[in-house]
């Protein structure tokens, strides 16, 4: 994209790709100061064009003129005439899809990391596991109370639960996909919000546009992500607030901004909102990386996990702005 402006820094040229960019026209840009159109934004506000005549080092906001926000990169050169400036010429370009795609990608990178790390742990964890289940089959044929009977009985059950738990752990390490079948998405939401939600004052408002999507997908790392999804709102409102769903169909044309997900299908979106304090903007491209928490009780693995396993249902969890709030919103694949 190409954009021209006078010594006074009104716009004298833009060509259609500066347009489309921009959202303005040329005929409707012509005369306007380059800042009214080129409304680039930092942290301190609105960059004047005497700003922008260098290379910009890092991708910049710009605000379109409806409203919406676009990253771009580039640069501007001043245009001279016997050393003085007549004029600069601002050369530019939309990076949003590219820098989605590399955060995407850096993502993966650190989860593939985790799935190492979480490999190792949960083979640690089984050895321990088989260890304790040995010591009780030897405390059960020496000891001969009733009582530490049923209490070791008890115990044997509670390590059984683990050992299951460390081998869904170990195969979601691995990168195993998820067994995918049909299955009831409301069910599981359900299932995971009386879980979350349990011992709080917390409250739901179910907005449903779909009756029952047809969906296919694996219950228990479904309610996961729920799961976790519901326990961050839990935590963000300290059990006093209030959570809305919302669930609806959307068309292939209405996700073509996500890059994960494919371009031929339609899904239904799910998204879930809190009255908590939100999300701040600085800390949005970090959301989803393991072991980042801004709660000084969490582990920083709750999102992450959710993330890694929408993305196995070849869905996409993201965070959307609605209304000034921060929404989380879940894309899964609908049955044809």
């Amino acid at each position: 994209a190409v954009i021209s402006i006078d010594k006074k820094g009104r716009i004298e040229f833009m060509n259609p790709w500066a347009e489309k960019i921009t959202g303005w026209r040329e005929a409707e840009a012509l005369g306007k100061r380059i800042e009214k159109v080129l409304n680039i934004r930092s942290e301190k506000g609105s960059i004047l064009f005497e700003d922008m005549l260098a290379e910009w080092k890092e991708p910049l906001k710009l605000v379109r003129k409806d409203g919406a926000e676009v990253l771009i990169a580039g640069s501007g050169a001043p245009i001279l005439s016997s050393g003085k400036m007549e004029g600069a010429v601002m050369v530019f370009q939309d990076v949003t899809e590219r820098r989605k795609k590399e955060i995407e990608e850096q993502r993966r990178q650190k989860l593939e990391a985790l799935g190492l790390l979480a490999s190792g742990v949960a083979h640690d964890f089984n050895n321990w596991l088989t260890a304790i289940v040995g010591n009780l089959y030897t405390l059960k044929e020496e000891v001969s109370d009733p009582k530490c009977q049923v209490v070791m009985q008890e115990l044997e059950e509670c390590v059984e639960k683990l050992r299951e738990a460390a081998r869904k752990f170990l195969a979601f390490a691995k990168g195993h996909l998820p067994v995918l079948r049909p299955c009831s998405l409301w069910k599981v939401m359900k299932e995971a919000w009386e879980k979350a939600s349990l011992g709080t004052q917390m409250t739901i408002q179910w907005k449903n546009k779909v009756k029952e999507p047809a969906i296919s997908a694996d219950p228990m790392f479904l309610y996961q992500v729920f799961y976790n999804i519901f326990l961050n709102a839990v935590q963000a409102t300290d059990g006093k607030g209030k959570v809305t769903v919302e669930l609806r169909e959307v068309s292939s044309k209405e996700v073509k901004d996500i890059p994960s997900l494919e371009k031929e299908k339609n899904y239904v979106r799910i998204a879930i909102s809190d009255t908590g304090p939100g999300i701040p903007e600085e800390i949005l491209p970090r959301i989803f990386d393991p072991y980042f928490t801004t709660k000084p009780e969490g582990s920083g693995l709750g999102l992450a996990v959710a993330h890694a396993i929408v993305t196995q249902h070849r869905g996409a969890l993201t965070v959307e702005y609605e209304q000034g709030k921060a929404v989380f919103a879940v894309y899964l694949p609908l049955l044809s």
